[in-house]
Order: C-alpha cells, then structure tokens, then sequence
C-alpha cells in the first residue's frame, strides 16, 4: 500500500496472510496503523523526512521486513514474538514491545541502523530482548522480562533512561586473546 500525498491510516483491522509493504512518498507523511491488526508475514514500513513517523500495532507474531523510517519507529506486537527478516533503518528514535506474557524480542540483523534512542519492552520470566545495532546505540528506558543481550557493531553504547532487567543484561564479549605455548616433542 501506497500513499503518495498524505498519511496513512486506518479505520478496521487489517487482516493479511502474505507479507505487508506501507509505504508514504510524500515528505514527512506518516503511517498509523494502530488497530489489533493480523499481519502473518513480513511488515516492511516506509516514510521519508524527519517527521514520517510510523507505528504499527500486531496482534500475531510480527516479522518486520525491510523498513526504512525518516521519523519515529513504533512498533507493538499483543500476542507474540517481534522479529524480523531484514534490515531496519529508523532515523529518530525506535519503540519495540511485546506486550503478551513470555514474548521476546529478537532484533539481530547486523545491518540494523536505529539512529535514535531505542525502547524495549518484554514482560514474563522467558521474556528475553536481543537487539544489534550497526550505528552508535543509545537506549532509552526499558522494561525486560529475562534477558537482554545488545551487540552494537561499531559505535557506542549509551543509555538515556533506566534499564530494568529482570535476567541478566549482556553485551556480547570480544574474543580474548590467548598465549600460546609450544610444547617440543620429548624422545
């Protein structure tokens, strides 16, 4: 779906089997899909200027598929996993929630550029988070069930709001570097 002159909404559920593509062409439009919608595959979202926010609302297990957004990304899957199968570029900041109990997030796709500060939110005991970013990552308040592992691949990591981790928080280690030994052959 394209709107090539103004914002896209919408007034009842959108209920699609097969992938989803929202797309705004016009500057600064934005994309406001809000309902309990029932996307099964893939939902790519695209908006163009500093103000082409997005915000999309599942109520299924959310695969997002390549997106690109010039404003603000935010994104709330009601009863199921948030993933995705392709890279996500969001200029401001970025919100991910899962709000059914036990749902994860799983963001890893190392060409992930979310310039803004970004949001999780899981909830449940085996509610974990797991987000790479390939840009400097700034995250904002969030709220983990479990787990929350973040891999920021070349800038740095930042936070802006508290961190509330029920597990452990990670950050992936850098490999140690080892001595090595010889060891000579006895006779």
């Amino acid at each position: 779906m394209t709107d090539s002159v103004g914002n896209l909404t919408q007034s009842g559920v959108l209920t699609v089997g097969g992938t989803s593509s929202f797309t705004t062409s016009a500057s600064n439009a934005t994309i406001t899909l809000n309902s309990a919608n029932l996307l099964t595959g893939a939902a790519s979202l695209t908006t163009s200027g500093a103000n082409g926010n997005a915000s999309l609302t599942n109520a299924k297990a959310t695969v997002l598929g390549a997106s690109n957004v010039g404003g603000n990304l935010t994104m709330t899957d009601t009863v199921g996993n948030l993933t995705q199968n392709a890279a996500l570029t969001v200029a401001g900041t970025s919100s991910f929630t899962t709000s059914a109990n036990n749902a994860t997030i799983t963001l890893t796709n190392a060409g992930n550029a979310l310039s803004g500060a970004i949001a999780l939110s899981t909830t449940g005991a085996t509610a974990d988070a797991s987000l790479t970013n390939n840009v400097a990552t700034t995250l904002a308040a969030s709220s983990i069930g479990r787990n929350l592992t973040v891999t920021d691949s070349v800038g740095n990591l930042t936070q802006s709001g508290v961190l509330t981790v029920a597990g452990r928080p990670r950050s992936p280690r850098r490999p140690r570097t080892r001595p090595s030994h010889s060891i000579a052959p006895t006779c």
